[in-house]
């Protein structure tokens, strides 16, 4: 900054001169320096308000470099909050992802397991299926061949034959009921213990 100006429109106006002989007319010289001091104090006020303007303009340009400042430092937490957030999220995602797959993984492998399960009962069933209807079929056929040798028997005596072999077909089947029942129970109970 340059140095201050160190003379004042009043050093001006109160400057006093030596007279000598031939000088300058004083009253012209009296004239020039009352013209002098005023347009110098105008020009002294106006570099004063200019100074204070370029005083008020470095401290807003302070104040602002300041604010600058504190935006760019709040714009960088900024920018890494929303990286930090952005890198949670993304890792929050994966984690949700990863085990999404675990369990789909565990359902799938699940029903797999019942599926052959089912099958195998499946399986079993036919074969308990087929078993009871070849020995209904053979009891049946064991039956008729009773039924057949009634022929020669009374009417009483072959509704009584009747009503026995219809009662031992009930029997038969409520015995091969019974005993598919108690077979499913076993083979279940071992499956389970297994």
């Amino acid at each position: 900054m340059e140095k201050a100006v160190s003379i004042t429109p009043i050093d001006i106006t109160n400057k006093q001169f030596r007279r000598s002989f031939r000088g300058y007319n004083e009253p012209e010289v009296d004239a020039f320096l009352d013209l002098l001091a005023r347009e110098y104090e105008g020009l002294f006020r106006k570099c004063k308000e200019l100074e204070e303007t370029v005083n008020q303009r470095e401290r807003d340009i302070s104040k602002y470099r300041n604010l600058e400042e504190t935006l760019n430092k709040s714009l960088v937490v900024a920018q890494k909050a929303a990286e930090d957030l952005h890198s949670q999220a993304i890792r929050e995602a994966e984690a949700i992802l990863q085990e999404a797959r675990t369990q789909a993984s565990s359902l799938f492998n699940e029903a797999q397991g019942k599926l052959a399960q089912l099958e195998e009962e499946r399986i079993y069933l036919c074969r308990v299926n087929k078993t009871i209807k070849s020995s209904i079929r053979a009891y049946l056929r064991g039956q008729l061949e009773t039924l057949d040798g009634i022929d020669d028997l009374s009417n009483h005596d072959r509704m009584i034959a009747e009503a026995a072999a219809r009662n031992n077909v009930y029997q038969y089947a409520k015995e091969s009921r019974i005993t598919a029942d108690a077979t499913q129970s076993l083979d279940s109970t071992e499956s389970s213990q297994e």
